[in-house]
């Protein structure tokens, strides 16, 4: 195989962290391996900053601690619950981890989107559809609606009201430096990154909106506004917008700039980036008095997926602090990725990765206080054995290696990465970026109690590893004492072949969705057909319209909480994405339609093509499921009522259809699919207070209050009409005339309709 490595960056570490300390085993590699390398280092590098978090004893006070910890010289970035995230040196991490009341020194990890892998190429207008209808009465205004995501075309005419007024609020980039850009204020102070908080700023089409489509598409689904331009109509008829239209938008994005990166190292930086963003959404909703729904369609797998991680503890310090978080419950249902079993000392576990050109992240976990071993290599599948295979790497050594083809190898590489480099041999891409990482520590265990165990990675990033679909990856480990292993592959699986141990989809989640708190959803598929931009109709098999979508993830995580909390649709759903790379937009996103628009951002001249394309994945059907949320919301603030995350899985437990679908497969789907309109009678009690209101609004026909007056288009005159007060009282029984009745004298408020036998709606006055 031609060898292109051409760089191995960082050092392994050749000393010993003690196992008994607070440190996790991320920290004690980066720590480890800064010892390792003192010889070599400069003055100036020993004062380079690296972020951790704090996690806070139960009885410690965080203001306290954070004064003792800014006395040793170390600077806390953000406080979020019990969590404090801190800038320090190297030298002040083992000082700082002494302090009293500091319970574990960890870091929390950004996840990615989960778009499925293999994108599909039909069209769903589901925002419009069936039970995702979104009522008349509810359009989420009241609310904010947060996305972390990257990928965004600030422009795109979705993001306007009927007037032409930009709907998204403010964009908060942590990792990103813009002196055009202001700085957003978190804990009372300046804090790092760019925020752009007005329409001049944000409608400048030079801003820096991240590479894909992802967020334009997620944002776009979760609060899109509607518009009705003739030519947005996909294959049901039906225009295209949002679930909450009516909602404030805001955006963030935790990717790092180069400055970033170069001062602080990727690991740090996602630390860093994800607590800023969400101090941020919680800030900036209490700053405007409106609850906060987060829509949050990214996840990762590093962690012992019981709700214990950095991450995992962020996301519920976030609940805790009032605000609604809805989260992807992942994409790798369909795969082989996660292995759980005892390994005996001195037993060899075996695993062999999938496929390697799919950008594949490993992490395994062994619940041991002694040393763990590992080994790296390549098996050809032709000569049926390992053709390459490192020297064994030790837990105890707190190994840290990056291979990155793009910097270039450093002037003195270790023995280690050397012999690494030669044994591995890998066939990378011109831009491969890939951790091998092997460190023990402390973490927490599920019920508080301390947890010492190893921790190995194998991370790659940017581009796949290899085209050469007859080689795998493998990975060997070999403990010390007989002890519990955890992995997880993500973005592919483990194979059993010939002595290497199979992985199982059944705890396929993602760790963020493990925190207990949070509202995860998995996907159902609703459509299989699909039209181009020729308006050409396909049928794909992938998807059985009905039933799950065959890669969303489910289990019964490591702390007993079944996930997902229920589904929405999230097959080839048409929404919008990033217009502003055009090429991308037209050869890599498949798109159904696009349509020309005057007057998005400034500086334009003449018409801008605007693109619509379907993408599929529970990244999708997480903002449908955020927007009907928002919606739920609105409607509480009519009773009087805050939800909080527990009131919202409360709704979805008495608002969900179930079918030959959901009752075959209840481990995939929760409770089932979440109807909208169902949840907005319970919020407003009226699923119970009226007994004679349907459930389900009227097939075929469309409601509208104009002038005093309700039409109900596609009903027949003569159809009675009984209108309900959110008391469950009656104020007006009539029938149809003309379409239409008259709602003189009645006053401002939400109200119930039943329209004959056909089903309700609501309407608000």
């Amino acid at each position: 195989m031609k060898k292109l490595l051409t760089t191995i960056l960082t050092f392994c570490a050749l000393v010993n962290v003690q196992a008994q300390s607070n440190l996790s085993p991320e920290v004690n590699a980066y720590l480890g391996n800064y010892k390792s390398a003192v010889k070599h280092r400069s003055a100036q590098a020993s004062q380079q900053q690296t972020i951790v978090t704090l996690r806070l004893k139960a009885d410690a006070n965080a203001w306290e601690v954070a004064q003792q910890v800014e006395a040793l010289g170390a600077e806390v970035k953000v406080t979020l619950g019990n969590q404090l995230t801190v800038a320090l040196t190297a030298e002040q991490i083992e000082p700082v981890s002494k302090i009293e009341g500091v319970d574990l020194v960890e870091r929390i990890k950004r996840g990615t989107p989960r778009l499925d892998t293999s994108l599909a190429v039909t069209q769903a207008d589901l925002v419009h559809k069936g039970t995702e209808q979104v009522p008349q009465a509810y359009t989420g205004a009241g609310v904010v609606m947060a996305l972390i995501d990257t990928g965004y075309d600030f422009t795109n005419p979705m993001f306007k009201d009927n007037n032409n007024n930009l709907r998204i609020k403010a964009v908060y980039y942590p990792g990103i430096t813009d002196a055009k850009a202001n700085k957003a204020i978190i804990d009372g102070k300046k804090v790092d990154g760019s925020l752009y908080d007005t329409p001049e700023l944000i409608l400048n089409p030079d801003i820096y909106g991240g590479t894909g489509s992802h967020g334009t598409h997620c944002a776009s689904i979760a609060a899109g506004s509607h518009i009705t331009d003739a030519d947005m109509k996909g294959l049901t008829g039906k225009p295209i917008g949002g679930m909450a239209p009516g909602s404030d938008i805001i955006l963030l994005n935790t990717a790092a700039d180069d400055a970033q990166l170069a001062q602080l190292g990727a690991v740090e930086a996602d630390n860093l980036n994800t607590a800023l963003a969400l101090k941020f959404i919680s800030e900036y909703g209490k700053s405007q008095q409106k609850p906060v729904v987060l829509s949050w369609s990214e996840n990762m797998h590093d962690g012992f997926h019981d709700g214990t991680s950095a991450s995992a503890e962020a996301i519920r310090n976030f609940c805790n602090e009032g605000n609604i978080a809805v989260i992807c419950a992942s994409n790798e249902g369909g795969d082989s990725m996660h292995v759980h079993k005892r390994v005996k000392a001195g037993e060899t576990l075996k695993l062999m990765i999938d496929d390697i050109t799919a950008d594949p992240k490993s992490y395994t976990f062994f619940v041991t206080n002694k040393p763990v071993k590992m080994q790296v290599g390549i098996y050809d599948m032709n000569e049926k054995k390992a053709i390459r295979l490192s020297d064994a790497m030790s837990s105890a050594d707190n190994v840290k290696v990056n291979l990155n083809v793009r910097k270039g190898l450093p002037e003195n590489p270790g023995a280690l990465q050397k012999k690494l480099w030669d044994l591995l041999n890998l066939e990378f891409g011109s831009k491969s970026d890939t951790d091998i990482e092997l460190a023990a520590g402390k973490g927490k265990a599920a019920d508080g109690s301390d947890r010492y165990y190893v921790r190995a990675g194998f991370i790659t990033m940017d581009n796949s590893l290899t085209s050469n679909t007859d080689q795998h990856v493998i990975l060997y480990f070999t403990p010390e004492e007989d002890c519990e292993v955890f992995s997880w592959c993500d973005n592919t699986g483990y194979m059993k072949y010939e002595g290497f141990t199979e992985g199982t989809s059944s705890i396929s989640m993602g760790d963020y969705s493990t925190s207990g708190k949070a509202v995860t959803i998995g996907a159902w598929a609703a459509q299989d057909k699909s039209m181009d931009l020729d308006r050409k109709i396909t049928t794909n098999n992938q998807f059985k319209v009905g039933d799950i979508a065959y890669f969303s993830s489910y289990g019964t995580d490591y702390a007993g909480h079944k996930i997902p909390d229920a589904c929405t649709p999230g097959t080839n759903v048409v929404a919008a994405i990033n217009s502003l790379q055009m090429n991308e937009a037209i050869d890599k996103e498949n798109p159904t339609f696009y349509i020309n628009f005057k007057n998005q951002y400034i500086g334009q001249k003449g018409e801008h093509s605007y693109f619509f394309a379907p993408k599929s994945g529970t990244s999708m059907a997480t903002p449908t499921a955020a927007g009907i949320v928002a919606l739920w919301v609105q409607a509480a603030k009519d009773k009087g009522k805050t939800l909080t995350n527990e009131d919202v899985k409360d709704i979805i437990n008495h608002a969900c259809d179930t079918d030959e679908y959901t009752k075959a497969k209840p481990e995939r789907f929760g409770v089932g699919k979440i109807n909208a309109y169902k949840g907005l009678l319970y919020v407003l009690g009226l699923s119970t207070g009226i007994s004679e209101l349907s459930q389900h609004q009227p097939a075929g026909v469309t409601f509208r209050v104009e002038n005093g007056m309700l039409t109900a288009d596609g009903a027949e005159d003569g159809t009675s009409v009984t209108l309900y007060n959110l008391s469950g009282t009656i104020v007006r029984q009539v029938t149809l005339q003309g379409g239409s009745i008259s709602l003189a004298g009645l006053q401002r408020g939400v109200y119930a309709v039943q329209l004959g036998k056909l089903g309700s709606t609501l309407i608000r006055l």
